[in-house]
């Protein structure tokens, strides 16, 4: 998501993220948005040799809340 105001991120599922691209990847991220809200999501199955993660909050977000949110660990893929 990006520039978003008041946004929801809810109930989602993301099983297996990242598992073409050799670059920087999340499951789920936000970009310059503010007073956005997670919850009750889960993000698993990503691959990544790089920065992959689950949840990336980051650039300028103002006002973002997570909440009942599952992560599982991002597997390295193998080189």
């Amino acid at each position: 998501m990006q520039n978003a105001v008041g946004a929801r991120v809810e109930h989602n599922l993301v099983d297996g993220f990242n598992t073409r691209s050799g670059g920087y990847n999340a499951g789920i991220r936000a970009w310059n948005s503010d007073a956005v809200r997670y919850r009750f999501n889960e993000v698993t199955g990503g691959h990544g040799t790089r920065d992959s993660m689950a949840h990336d909050l980051y650039g300028g977000n103002n006002g973002t809340s997570t909440s009942t949110t599952t992560a599982t660990t991002t597997r390295a893929a193998s080189c």
